[in-house]
């Protein structure tokens, strides 16, 4: 007869739901242990969910207005998929998340993964100045000898030069060439080329040749005001 040293000892494992055990870190008959990676570990309460939350299907609780936000709070990533959408509301990439329509090409990241921002022909409003990087800032920020984009873009080269004698300068403290005014197309960036136009607009004669402008920077109320003073 084998000896009782040589007899299979079985232990039943402290979470059924893993067999191979937190290493005694999850406690209580309600916590689950999860296995995020081969050295991490995550203990969930698998009991029933309060009324205003949703449960992942790993078992996390999380606040129901955290679903389909765009973001993941799951960490198995539940909470973005299968997510009902409207007609005032739009996906986020591979069908995951809905978000309204408003926060649809806003300036601002509210996709996980960005696709809220993608293939925007106008990110901001009108009020408003977009920075190459499609950040929003108010429209007299533009040449303000203060860098409110993130990337700088509101303060371009020839902020400080005057119009020239062949050009005129948009609301926003841009020049732009007298023969682009009234052509039917937004060269100043703020509209103000084509306001108050009469008669059948004239077309740039060369289209094909890019725009030069120069800028000048605007006289404002803000200039010398650091911009962590001012008000926004």
């Amino acid at each position: 007869m084998a000896s009782k040293e040589a007899t299979p000892h079985c232990v039943k494992p402290k979470d059924l739901d893993d067999p191979r055990g937190c290493g005694g870190w999850c406690s209580g008959p309600n916590e689950l242990c999860r296995r995020l990676d081969n050295v991490t570990f995550h203990c969930v309460d698998d009991s029933e969910c309060l009324h205003d939350e949703w449960q992942c299907s790993n078992g996390l609780c999380i606040p129901e207005q955290r679903r389909c936000d765009g973001h993941f709070n799951c960490y198995d990533m539940t909470d973005e998929y299968n997510c009902e959408c409207g007609n005032d509301g739009f996906h986020c990439g591979n069908n995951t998340s809905c978000l309204p329509l408003d926060r649809r090409c806003n300036g601002f990241v509210d996709c996980w993964d960005g696709s809220d921002e993608a293939n925007c022909t106008a990110l901001c409003p009108t009020s408003q100045h977009t920075c190459n990087s499609g950040q929003c800032v108010p429209l007299d920020f533009f040449c303000d000898s203060f860098r409110d984009c993130d990337d700088g873009s509101d303060e371009p080269p020839g902020c400080d030069s005057p119009c020239l004698p062949h050009q005129k300068q948009c609301l926003n403290g841009r020049c732009v060439p007298s023969t682009v005014w009234c052509d039917g197309f937004d060269s100043c960036g703020d509209g103000s080329d084509e306001a108050n136009c009469s008669g059948t607009p004239a077309r740039n004669p060369n289209p094909l040749l890019p725009l030069q402008p120069n800028f000048r920077k605007r006289l404002m109320g803000a200039k010398g005001v650091p911009p962590s003073l001012r008000a926004r």
